[in-house]
């Protein structure tokens, strides 16, 4: 077999390595083609939740996505931002918001599945500063809670979500109104758009604020004085609901995992309060 004067190859064996080579290139082309074309055809989800659900709802997604070999797609945003997605034709199949009022909103325009509304989990109130700040205090009616703060700060701010906005605003103002705090508060109020925002301006000014307990715990920064009676607001529940449309299948699939045993614990471990064996009801 003659062998090639400079490169000392024999010519036959050279094609025979350029074939294999050639094949292999396009088997794994074939294959990627393949996997590519698999995850295109999975069934998906498209879950659009308020901003305090993005760590368990991003966990609960993932298990969910590995474990029934569906795609699932999460947005975070205020409850109401979601809420005005849905009504404008964003792709959506899951809608979950802390704020019934949206859910009923979206039900009158016939925009959710009326018999899809589930309970998820609950959360609680907290009176929160920054771990600095060392004032210690039992939230009670009537108490002289701005000098209290007044006198172990100076001036200061009281951070309050933006009811318009952020889910825990709404909560926040009905807690403060229920233990007659609010007329001495007012002076100090600041509301704010984004639960990122009322947790740097919080620690920046070491300032005073009410946020969910779940947003508190999570921040290493952030310490909770105390938790406010959940008598002294409307209950903290945040409810599902599957949107009209495509995927509803799917979709329902998915929030049956929402309320299983799994997912519970991803919320609890999230500082959330889990939601014993929900049931559906139909929304109002």
């Amino acid at each position: 077999m003659p062998i090639h004067p400079l490169t000392g190859y024999v010519p036959a064996i050279r094609s025979a390595l350029y074939l294999l080579v050639s094949l292999a290139i396009a088997f794994l082309c074939m294959t990627n083609s393949s996997n590519a074309a698999q995850r295109k055809d999975l069934p998906s989800v498209t879950v659009l939740a308020d901003t305090s659900l993005t760590l368990p709802i991003t966990q609960i997604a993932r298990n969910y996505a590995r474990q029934a070999q569906v795609s699932v797609s999460t947005s975070f945003a205020s409850a109401k931002q979601q809420s005005q997605r849905i009504q404008e034709g964003v792709e959506a199949n899951i809608f979950i918001s802390a704020k019934p009022i949206l859910i009923r909103e979206l039900t009158n325009k016939g925009l959710v599945d009326v018999y899809s509304q589930t309970a998820l989990a609950r959360n609680q109130l907290a009176l929160t500063t920054s771990t600095s700040n060392g004032v210690e205090l039992r939230l009670s009616p009537r108490m002289p809670l701005a000098n209290i703060l007044s006198s172990a700060s100076g001036e200061f701010f009281f951070i309050l979500g933006d009811p318009e906005y952020v889910s825990q605003g709404t909560y926040a103002l009905e807690a403060i109104r229920s233990l007659k705090l609010a007329s001495q508060l007012e002076p100090y109020f600041l509301f704010l758009r984004d639960n990122t925002q009322m947790q740097e301006m919080l620690l920046k000014h070491n300032a005073y604020g009410i946020m969910y307990v779940s947003e508190a715990k999570r921040n290493k920064h952030v310490r909770v004085i105390d938790i406010f009676p959940e008598n002294t607001h409307s209950p903290i529940i945040y409810e599902a609901v599957v949107v009209a449309g495509e995927n509803m299948p799917e979709a329902r699939e998915f929030m049956q995992y929402l309320s299983s045993p799994a997912a519970q614990k991803v919320f609890e471990s999230f500082h959330f309060i889990p939601v014993e064996a929900p049931s559906s009801k139909p929304a109002n």
